[in-house]
């Protein structure tokens, strides 16, 4: 999958890890539509992030998932997208996010 994060709030660390600052959002630009993600994840300092996910087909139009995520001590999320997205949008709202991997599910052709 050929993938890339954009947006300058979204850090890389140096061992491969990505944070989403509090009250910021990482977009992923995918040039396949994805139909799920999953990551490994944390709040920093083992705190709880509230993180939401948003969908989009064309990079300007975002749709909320229904469910708020609760992300704590490290552990793997999986979210289906209930469709076929080329951009995703990762928000943490009170925590910085701390993701160490992620695997994206595409769709069938």
């Amino acid at each position: 999958v050929t993938y890339k994060l954009v947006a300058s709030n979204v850090a890389s660390n140096k061992d491969g890890t990505y944070r989403v600052y509090s009250g910021k959002s990482g977009e992923i630009v995918s040039t396949k539509a994805l139909t799920a993600i999953e990551f490994v994840g944390k709040g920093k300092d083992n705190g709880e992030a509230t993180v939401t996910i948003s969908v989009s087909n064309d990079g300007e139009t975002y749709v909320d998932l229904a469910t708020t995520i609760k992300v704590s001590s490290s552990n793997t999320y999986s979210i289906n997208l209930g469709g076929s997205y080329k951009y995703i949008k990762i928000s943490s709202a009170n925590k910085q996010l701390q993701i160490t991997e992620m695997t994206f599910t595409i769709a069938e052709q």
